[in-house]
């Protein structure tokens, strides 16, 4: 019997050694992958291989609280003990594989963004993140074949009882001394998410990411309502500067914010009320390089608008993907738990900026050129009252264009075509009525193809490189790996230049406001810094502006609605509810650095994690100190990151709360206010 359990101890540590081989050679299969078709520089190899400490790990907790089981059945079944183990060994080697080909096309792990949208809506997403290429085929051959080779090789390999011994021991002790799911969570042994990411074990991040999500997917009960009201009081508390009549509606509030743009705008030539343009570009963050400091640029004219335009450098979105754009910008509402508007969620009664518009007599148009309804635009647009919606259907697209777009997974139609179908609506329409367009561009969307001109703006790019002097070693290699990125970018900001310069030739220039800004910064073009991936350029350009002004003041994208609100009803005739449920407030036009702003940040896969409080960030159970180009310095403060935890844990519980419960609006204290007089 003592034999037979010495063998099979032997047999269990043998068939593990295995499985930490089998993760060595993935990890090199995941390194090569990603510095060949993803933007990640070489220099990550230590980083990525040094990530054998999760495998590792990982590995000492299946040796050590799964021997019981396997010494149990080895004893009495030994080969089809064997046999269904190194199967489950083999089982392991594919998924690691596959989430490597997911983190590949999308260039983040696999977690339970699977439950916020649709399979078809994932299967789009893959698709249209790459183009069909033989190599991702390849790899992933090569990987299995390679599996298969060392098991057959290690299959002669013997190894000591005492060797065993040592092993099953100390895997033992690692497995006591370290909590494996909780290093995942906080992401330990790395200093920024991006590094981790690289790092981490893909199936261990994977497993506890999607069982944390499935086991944290309760709802507040009846019985905790007191515990909501209040937090709700605490968070009202500390947000002082505001007037709440309701603990029970936690985000509605008196709207006494300030107008910050009647003294840096003229008149009207016609003393009406002036039209605006908002230009929303996809994936358009304030670095497009994926250096730290870019020092090259791909968007010559909006550049240049920069110097003709009040402009925030230091602006945010409050969502890591287009999803959270919309009712961020024109109705600055909290997130709830999977995104305000989300479609397996009733949306709540809210008041939003367009809702305003329209009871203003602004007639209101909403242009975008993606036919894919992931995040269904069209449901909040329609629930804020707008009737001239363009998002194109694939039937209705030209044939040749469809087949074109469907060959290469694209998403909807290019920026040109759009802006022209924009400016022949704007030309068919005779009403006197002051409009508001809303244009949401989509060139730069991957999979980075232009239907037409690819080459021509290739060159441009490469041009546009070739003549810039200071750009790092990095950045140059990051910029030629993806000069079709590149590419979309020059073309997407020469569309821009055409399309303004077409509402001066249709004569609906001189008043009217242009507000352009980005949903997210691009995706592939990492540096390591979270807060970076939310930093986007807000410009408000218009022929009615007294002066340019740069602000390196932080703002966020849920200040534009009360900023537009407050210079509309103190200048025009424009009414507006004395309450509103606005998480922002008028945008900060001091031209030096400060941070008054609190804001929570939606990730892709609806997590709620990162938190920025004043000058402080408080980013994936770390905290950090912000400068005034964003840069984050770790700090050590134990009793200042509790603080901003309960904050954030605050503001979740009754976001959710607020949007479930359908609390951010509360009717009976709605009544109007008008403005007639120019301040």
């Amino acid at each position: 019997m003592i034999d037979n359990i010495k063998y099979s101890i032997k047999q269990w540590i043998h068939l593990n050694i295995l499985l930490v081989l089998m993760m060595f050679v993935i990890r090199i299969i995941f390194f090569i992958e990603v510095t060949t078709r993803i933007n990640v520089d070489a220099s990550q190899f230590l980083n990525i291989i040094l990530g054998i400490k999760y495998d590792l790990l990982l590995a000492a907790h299946l040796i050590a609280w799964i021997a019981p089981i396997f010494l149990i059945l080895h004893y009495f079944f030994p080969k089809t003990t064997n046999k269904i183990y190194k199967t489950l060994i083999f089982i392991y080697a594919t998924i690691s594989i596959f989430l490597t080909e997911y983190f590949c096309n999308l260039m983040m792990p696999l977690d339970h963004v699977i439950f916020a949208y649709s399979v078809e809506d994932l299967k789009g997403a893959v698709e249209s993140s790459t183009s069909f290429s033989i190599v991702p085929i390849l790899y992933f051959v090569i990987s299995l074949a390679v599996c298969i080779l060392i098991s057959r090789l290690w299959n002669k390999v013997k190894i000591s009882n005492i060797f065993s011994y040592c092993i099953l021991i100390t895997s033992f002790v690692v497995a006591i001394a370290f909590n494996h799911s909780d290093i995942i969570r906080k992401e330990r042994y790395c200093d920024n998410h991006t590094d981790f990411i690289l790092a981490t074990n893909q199936p261990s991040y994977s497993f506890i990411k999607i069982s944390d999500h499935l086991k944290n997917n309760d709802t507040k009960n009846e019985s905790e309502i007191d515990i909501i009201y209040e937090i709700c009081e605490n968070y009202q508390k500390s947000n002082n500067q505001f007037s709440y009549p309701y603990k029970s509606h936690p985000f509605y509030r008196k709207a006494d914010y300030q107008d910050v743009l009647g003294s840096l705008l003229n008149e009207t030539t016609n003393g009406e009320k002036p039209n605006f343009v908002f230009v929303i570009i996809e994936s358009f963050g304030q670095c497009l390089t994926g250096a730290e400091t870019p020092t090259i640029s791909f968007t010559p004219f909006i550049d240049s608008l920069k110097n003709e335009s009040l402009y925030w450098k230091n602006c945010l979105s409050a969502t890591e993907r287009t999803f959270g754009v919309l009712p961020t910008i024109f109705a600055s509402t909290p997130h709830g738990k999977k995104g305000f508007g989300h479609r397996h969620e009733q949306m709540p009664q809210h008041n939003s900026l367009l809702k305003d518009f329209k009871k203003n007599d602004y007639d209101v148009s909403y242009y975008y050129g993606c036919y894919r309804d992931n995040d269904r635009y069209d449901n909040f647009l329609k629930a804020n009252d707008i009737e001239n919606i363009f998002i194109p259907k694939q039937g209705s697209v030209d044939k040749e264009a469809s087949k074109l777009m469907q060959e290469n997974n694209r998403w909807g139609i290019d920026d040109k075509e759009l802006f022209n179908i924009i400016i022949n609506d704007k030309k068919s329409n005779n009403c006197d009525k002051p409009f508001v367009d809303i244009v949401m561009t989509l060139s730069t969307h991957e999979p980075f193809i232009i239907l037409e001109g690819q080459e021509k703006y290739e060159e441009q790019a490469k041009q546009i490189l070739e003549k810039t002097n200071n750009v790092s070693a990095k950045e140059k290699n990051n910029i030629t790996k993806n000069l079709n990125v590149f590419a979309c970018y020059r073309y997407m900001d020469e569309c821009v230049k055409n399309l303004i310069d077409s509402y001066k030739e249709i004569g609906k220039y001189d008043n009217t406001i242009f507000i352009i800004t980005g949903d997210h910064r691009i995706r592939m073009m990492t540096t390591g810094n979270v807060l970076r991936s939310f930093n986007v350029p807000l410009l408000i350009h218009s022929p009615l502006l007294k002066e340019n002004r740069q602000m390196d003041a932080v703002v966020s994208h849920y200040d534009i609605t009360p900023t537009i609100n407050a210079y509309l009803s103190n200048n025009f005739d424009y009414q507006v509810d004395q309450y509103c449920h606005w998480l922002g407030t008028s945008l900060d036009t001091v031209k030096e650095f400060r941070s008054n702003i609190k804001q929570a940040f939606m990730l892709n896969n609806r997590d709620v994690i990162d938190y920025l409080h004043d000058e402080y960030f408080l980013c994936r159970n770390r905290l950090y100190k912000i400068d005034s180009n964003l840069r984050l310095t770790y700090i050590e403060d134990p009793e200042l990151y509790q603080e901003l935890k309960k904050e954030l844990d605050d503001y979740n519980m009754i976001s959710d709360f607020a949007i479930k419960s359908n609390s951010l609006n509360k009717e009976e204290f709605k009544y109007k206010k008008n403005k007639t007089s120019r301040k």
